[in-house]
C-alpha cells in the first residue's frame, strides 16, 4: 500500500482545487492508497465530515500566520511518518515551502499538481523558482496551460479535473424551488455564475453585463452569484452604484451545485485567468449554454452551446451573447445539450490515470 500525504496550499473551501482533491479522495482505492491530509487553514465542514467518514488522518498546521513554523512542522511530520509520496496541490512556486519540507523530510516522491495559469504574487513566484525546481521531482497539471505555467519546459502529466458525471442532471423540481426562493418569474432569464469572489473570477464584468441588460436593454433578467470571498462586499457595493441590487441574488456557498444550476438559464464565466475552469464543464453538463472569456482554456468546451469572448470586447458583445443564449435556453424545457469529449472529465477515467501515476513512483 502506498502511503500518501496530500497537501492543499490554500484553504479547503468548497469549489476549485479543494473540490478536485476531495473528488479524487472519494474515488481512489483505499486498499492500495492510504491518503492523509495536511490542513493549513480553514476547512469546510462538508469536507471534514468526508474525511471523518472514511477515517482519514489529517493534521492541522497553520501556513499563513507563521510560514517558518509551518515549514519545520511539515518537515517533521513527513520525516516521522515516512510517506511514499507527498502530493502538493498549488498554483505557484510558493509551493516550494512544501516541496523543500518534503525533500528535507526525506520523501523520495514529491509531486506538485498545478491548477492555474498565473498567480497573484509573480515576483515571489520568480524568486522561489530555483528552490521549487530543486525539490520537485514529479509533475502533474490539470491542463496544458497550467503545466507550462508551473513547470516551463520540464515534462509533466496531464490529469484533468474530473467529475462524477452522473451527478449532473437537470432537476425541474430544484429549478422551481430555487427560482421561487429568488422570487423569479417564469419568463425571467437567470444569468448564473459559481466561483470565489476574487480578482481571478472577474465579478465586476458580470455586474456590467447585468447593468447593460437591465438599464440599457430593459431585459427581464436576474443575476445569480453563487460563492463567497474577499471581493464580495465590494461587488455588492458595485451593484448599489447602478441601483440593480434588487436584480442580483448573492446565494453564498452550497453543496448543491446541480440544484442551483438547474435554476439558471445561461452560465457566464468571465475569468481573468484559469488553469482549467471545472465549473464551466459542470454548467454544460447541466445543459446550460455558457459564455466564458478567452482566458479560459478551450478544452472546457464540451457542447456547441459554449462560446468564448475576449475580455477586451465591448460590453454590448458580452451582453447580447448572454441574452441571446438565455432566451434560447428558456425555451429549451428539457435543458439538454449534446455533449462531447466527456471521457477526459470522467472521474473513473482520470482516477485510473492518477493511480497509475502513483504506482510509477518507486
Amino acid at each position: 500500500m502506498k502511503k500518501i500525504l496530500v497537501i492543499n496550499t490554500i484553504s479547503y473551501v468548497v469549489g476549485g482545487m479543494s473540490t478536485v482533491i476531495m473528488n479524487y479522495f472519494e474515488k481512489i482505492n483505499p486498499q492500495n492508497y492510504n491518503m492523509e491530509f495536511v490542513i493549513n487553514d480553514d476547512i469546510d465542514l462538508r469536507y471534514l465530515n468526508l474525511l471523518d467518514s472514511r477515517n482519514a488522518k489529517y493534521y492541522y498546521i497553520t501556513r499563513k500566520k507563521n510560514p517558518l513554523n509551518y515549514f519545520f512542522e511539515l518537515r517533521k511530520l513527513i520525516q516521522k511518518n515516512k510517506y511514499d509520496i507527498v502530493h502538493i496541490h498549488g498554483n505557484s512556486c510558493t509551493a516550494s515551502i512544501e516541496t523543500m519540507a518534503a525533500k528535507l523530510g526525506e520523501c523520495k516522491n514529491i509531486i506538485v499538481h498545478s491548477h492555474n495559469s498565473t498567480c497573484l504574487h509573480p515576483i515571489l513566484h520568480k524568486i522561489l523558482r530555483p528552490f521549487f525546481e530543486f525539490s520537485c521531482n514529479k509533475r502533474i497539471a490539470c491542463s496544458e496551460i497550467a503545466g507550462k505555467w508551473m513547470f516551463r519546459k520540464k515534462p509533466f502529466t496531464i490529469i484533468e479535473n474530473a467529475l462524477e458525471l452522473k451527478k449532473y442532471i437537470f432537476n425541474s423540481a430544484k429549478r422551481n424551488e430555487y427560482r421561487l426562493k429568488m422570487n423569479v418569474s417564469k419568463n425571467e432569464i437567470v444569468i448564473g455564475h459559481v466561483g470565489f469572489f476574487n480578482e481571478q473570477k472577474n465579478h465586476k464584468l458580470l455586474i456590467d453585463i447585468a447593468r447593460y441588460l437591465i438599464i440599457e436593454k430593459k431585459e427581464n433578467v436576474r443575476l445569480m452569484l453563487v460563492g463567497e470571498g474577499e471581493f464580495l462586499e465590494m461587488i455588492k457595493d458595485y451593484c448599489k452604484q447602478y441601483n440593480i441590487e434588487d436584480r442580483v441574488c448573492f446565494w453564498g456557498t452550497t453543496a448543491d451545485i446541480s440544484g442551483v444550476m438547474s435554476a439558471m438559464d445561461v452560465f457566464v464565466f468571465p475569468s481573468n485567468w484559469e488553469g482549467l475552469g471545472i465549473v464551466l464543464i459542470e454548467a454544460q453538463l447541466m445543459g446550460l449554454p455558457s459564455i466564458a472569456s478567452t482566458a479560459v482554456p478551450s478544452i472546457t468546451k464540451i457542447t456547441d452551446e459554449c462560446k468564448y469572448i475576449d475580455l477586451s470586447a465591448d460590453i454590448s458583445e458580452w451582453a447580447n451573447s448572454v441574452i441571446d443564449l438565455g432566451k434560447k435556453s428558456l425555451e429549451n424545457k428539457n435543458h439538454s445539450l449534446t455533449l462531447k469529449n466527456l471521457e477526459r472529465y470522467d472521474i473513473d477515467v482520470q482516477i485510473a490515470k492518477l493511480e497509475s501515476f502513483y504506482d510509477s513512483c518507486d
